[in-house]
């Protein structure tokens, strides 16, 4: 995958990742399905997510300590279900780098 954007982040904090959507998203769903945050073996690393109050932002948060990973990779799948029931068609993806 071409990655849309790249940021970095220090690699002694633990960091959270903040997903804006555009319209109000189905809060009783968590998409655990559509998100990812991979390693540079391609490994799932295992996150916590939970949605804002408003319904427009899911944070994400990996569940083990990313300090001894040089980059991590954080997908959104087309298929994340908005408020009115309607499927988001669009892809997203970050490369995070840990320094």
């Amino acid at each position: 995958s071409n990655h849309q954007e790249s940021i970095t982040v220090p690699r002694q904090q633990s960091f959270k990742a903040e997903i804006k959507f555009s319209r109000n998203m189905d809060t009783k769903l968590i998409p655990k399905e559509a998100v990812a945050l991979v390693n540079k073996e391609d490994e799932d690393l295992p996150i916590h997510m939970n949605w804002s109050e408003d319904g427009r932002i899911l944070t994400v948060r990996s569940k083990v300590f990313l300090g001894n990973e040089n980059f991590v990779s954080l997908y959104v799948s087309p298929g994340i279900t908005d408020a009115n029931g309607d499927k988001l068609m669009e892809a997203y993806d970050i490369t995070i780098n840990i320094k």
